[in-house]
């Protein structure tokens, strides 16, 4: 069997959301409206005030942005991606390239990310993900018709993904690792047998205590733990 190491990117990887800046880049682009900027911001402060849960905030964001792009071209979008991570790539943590290269070397890299699919793959040029699992709009012929096909934040949306390619790929769970930052993670951390919560909200930190999971910030010795116990497990063929 194979070991696989699942990541959410915004929060663990880069410290920054998708969800929140990728909007302002398109805002800037002339392609995405002043009001559902507005409306974002407004959500955006709502959470950090505690009035909305990471998932539902990140629910109803992700409606407006399809919203906003109702119409648009998903080519032009894939361009503005490209352009966007060239700049949001440098927001990765200091941990980031030593985190993904260690891992390349013993385990399949997996991304379970709720921001846009468009955004997210084109960050695979600076992240080696073999499998990406992102939310995705509905397109028609091309054209996004405003609503969206899969949506990542759902409850147990990423455990299911994580279940499907472990299940194709032959994957160990209790061998894996996963990692995230927000509650929107519980249910695919759970399924492995190495969850770390990496800079997790105070949601997440909750749940892992509770749990007796990994807690990581990018101040702690993260890559000591990771060395550890990929030289204590057994290796997988």
């Amino acid at each position: 069997m194979n070991r696989a190491a699942f990541f959410d990117i915004d929060g663990t990887l880069i410290k920054s959301q998708i969800i929140f800046d990728f909007p302002r880049h398109l805002h800037s682009a002339g392609m995405f409206e002043e009001r559902h900027i507005l409306n974002i911001l407004k959500i955006i402060a709502e959470y950090e005030l505690n009035l909305l849960t990471y998932r539902v905030a990140g629910t109803q964001i992700l409606n407006i942005y399809a919203q906003a792009l109702k119409n648009q071209k998903q080519s032009e979008i894939q361009a503005q991606s490209t352009i966007f991570t060239e700049h949001h790539i440098k927001k990765k943590y200091p941990y980031t390239d030593e985190l993904i290269t260690l891992l390349k070397k013993h385990t399949t890299l997996i991304a379970l990310s709720a921001s846009p699919s468009e955004p997210v793959h084109a960050l695979k040029k600076y992240l080696p993900f073999t499998h990406i699992y992102a939310t995705e709009l509905e397109t028609k012929r091309g054209i996004y018709t405003g609503k969206i096909k899969n949506n990542l934040l759902e409850k147990n949306s990423k455990q299911q993904a994580q279940l499907k390619i472990s299940k194709k790929l032959n994957i160990d769970l209790k061998n894996s690792f996963a990692f995230g930052d927000s509650d929107a993670d519980i249910e695919y951390l759970a399924m492995v047998g190495h969850p770390i919560a990496l800079n997790p909200n105070h949601h997440l930190n909750a749940i892992a205590e509770q749990n007796n999971w990994s807690i990581y910030t990018k101040k702690d010795p993260l890559m000591t733990k990771i060395k550890q116990i990929l030289k204590d497990s057994p290796k997988h063929i």
